[in-house]
């Protein structure tokens, strides 16, 4: 029994690892050829795009060596009816962008004067009252000045009267005490 269930054991093992094989390859073989096909594909769409630029660079190689001498031929003929009529435009053009530049020259020119005219006038006020606060300053200290004059010279003429009299009765009532501190001192020092 045991060599019988080997045998069996080993024979169905060996129909498992074919089968496993068998289906390696054809899942390997699948994605092969998918992948194979698809190559194929990309380089018939790379081969047919590179023979449609190819074709067309010729093809335009061709009418550009056609189409250069009907082009030349359309532009001298189109310069010489247009020629009289672009002097005209260009005459015209120069005509009205030479008027429409004086006229905004002069708009500029007048808007500069008046911003030049406030400007000015602005600046004199300012000026003017300036000056006229300096003015008022210095007549301000000035008028003070000679008002401190007058004044120091009226109160030296009423105080000189006053400081001679102080004095006079400053003196008179100090003689009396004067000659009191005489006798005084002269009693002490002589003693």
């Amino acid at each position: 029994q045991k060599q019988y269930r080997g045998y069996t054991a080993r024979k169905n093992a060996a129909v498992i690892v074919s089968s496993l094989l068998l289906l390696q390859k054809c899942h390997r073989g699948y994605f092969a050829r998918k992948n194979v096909a698809s190559m194929n594909s990309s380089a018939l769409t790379l081969q047919k795009y590179y023979r449609g630029y190819t074709a067309r660079r010729n093809v335009s190689g061709i009418y550009s060596s056609a189409l250069l001498p009907q082009k030349q031929y359309r532009g001298y003929d189109a310069r010489r009816d247009v020629s009289p009529m672009r002097s005209s435009a260009l005459l015209l053009q120069k005509q009205y962008r030479g008027y429409t530049a004086r006229k905004n020259a002069a708009v500029i020119v007048s808007s500069l004067l008046l911003l030049q005219k406030c400007h000015r006038g602005y600046f004199a006020r300012k000026n003017v009252a300036s000056m006229n606060s300096s003015a008022l300053t210095l007549q301000k200290y000035y008028r003070g000045y000679t008002a401190r004059r007058n004044v120091s010279g009226i109160y030296s003429s009423a105080l000189l009267p006053q400081k001679q009299y102080r004095g006079y009765d400053a003196r008179r009532d100090v003689s009396p005490m004067r000659s009191s501190a005489l006798l005084l001192q002269k009693q002490y020092r002589g003693y």
